[in-house]
């Protein structure tokens, strides 16, 4: 069975997703310092790419799906990432890409996604990418299991957690233009940090906006409608 895939809290996403977003200042927030200014600048077009904040119902409230990156792939070996990735031939839309993306790495069930909207785009410039994340939801919660080849797991953030100041924390990291200071995100002993911490600080942002809108009745932040398991999982 499936449960309603629009609960009020996923209403109120989606209406905020269509108004003006937080943008580049929101990203910042958890941008490596100082950002690389080679960061802004791109001389040719960027190479198209998306990304998918899924979020899904579970026993205590909204998920978001992560995935930890293999050793075997060419950029971000064992960094957490958003599952996505390069735009295709074949894909008529990001929108598009970031489902193809999602189902390869994770198993998930697309047709299941309903499109709640669009975060800022992002220019990443060291991989030479401009990301474009998208956020969607789904109902159920199906037997999903991490590629092999591109993902060595697959991590839950609780959505109450994104607005738990305790999560941030910053570390000093040699660079070769000197030490940065490195904003990120406390996931179970991983750091949740670069682009995927700037995507999900951007969310973060508009996910404080409507629960401030929210916070005069009580409400949690993660309320979301009972967990069901798929048919996949009962067996």
């Amino acid at each position: 069975m499936r449960t309603d895939p629009t609960p009020p809290l996923l209403g109120s996403i989606k209406r905020a997703l269509g108004q003006t977003l937080p943008g580049e200042k929101a990203q910042s927030r958890m941008a490596p310092d100082p950002l690389a200014a080679s960061q802004a600048k791109r001389t040719v077009p960027a190479r198209e790419s998306a990304v998918l904040l899924l979020l899904y119902p579970t026993p205590k409230g909204l998920g978001i799906l992560l995935t930890e990156r293999s050793q075997h792939v060419g950029h971000h070996k064992g960094q957490v990432s958003l599952p996505g990735g390069q735009k295709e031939l074949g894909d008529e839309t990001l929108w598009h890409t970031a489902l193809r993306e999602s189902w390869e790495e994770t198993g998930v069930e697309t047709q299941a996604v309903e499109h709640l909207g669009a975060l800022s785009p992002m220019y990443i410039a060291g991989s030479h990418f401009c990301v474009q994340p998208f956020v969607g939801s789904t109902a159920l919660r199906g037997a999903w299991r991490p590629h092999p080849p591109e993902v060595a797991a697959l991590l839950e953030m609780p959505l109450e957690r994104l607005v738990d100041d305790g999560i941030k924390r910053t570390v000093q990291w040699p660079w070769p233009q000197g030490a940065r200071r490195v904003p990120y995100y406390a996931l179970d002993g991983r750091m949740i940090w670069g682009a995927t911490a700037m995507i999900l600080s951007e969310f973060e942002v508009l996910l404080r906006g409507i629960i401030s809108d929210r916070g005069a009745r009580g409400r949690n932040p993660s309320q979301a409608p009972a967990y069901r398991r798929s048919e996949t999982e009962r067996e």
